[in-house]
């Protein structure tokens, strides 16, 4: 089968990939599990957040070139995006938990490492999902700036030069 195309950051172009696999539930049993997610996703505010962090995974990958040149890509694993794809409710309750969990665990993460890649998926749920993410804004807690804020300061003072006395 030919491989969905893929932008610079390796996240498929288009909304439907011939790498889904086929359904297995009926419609109804579908849409009741559907149903059963978002109510889930909605009693949790951060869910959203902490399924992303189970599902979101990069990967960089480092390339010799024949010219000796060495070149480093990323690989995205389709996971989170798959999970996007499920419905424009769900989809949005996950934007929103994604946002929450952001706001209101930054500051707990105890690596930049984690802050950073926390940010990335951010970054990437934001592309593939530009409408959700503006909508969301309506719906979140709290708000996006002051989560932000709150990665850049937490990368920052995880950088920071002690000052000698």
């Amino acid at each position: 089968s030919a491989m969905a195309k893929r932008d610079r950051n390796g996240l498929p172009l288009s909304t439907a990939s011939s790498a889904l696999p086929e359904p297995v539930a009926s419609q109804g049993e579908a849409e009741r599990v559907a149903g059963a997610l978002i109510d889930l996703l909605a009693s949790v505010p951060d869910l959203g957040g902490r399924l992303g962090e189970l599902l979101w995974s990069e990967e960089t990958i480092r390339e010799v070139q024949p010219s000796g040149n060495v070149t480093l890509r990323r690989s995205l694993s389709p996971d989170l995006a798959i999970l996007l794809r499920t419905g424009q409710a769900v989809q949005m309750a996950v934007v929103i938990g994604i946002k929450e969990r952001r706001a209101q665990s930054m500051g707990g993460l105890a690596e930049p490492t984690a802050a950073l890649a926390y940010d990335a998926m951010c970054n990437a749920v934001c592309r593939l999902c530009p409408s959700s993410w503006l909508r969301s804004r309506e719906l979140r807690i709290s708000p996006t700036e002051n989560a932000d804020a709150q990665v850049a300061r937490f990368v920052l003072s995880q950088h920071a030069v002690p000052r000698s006395s």
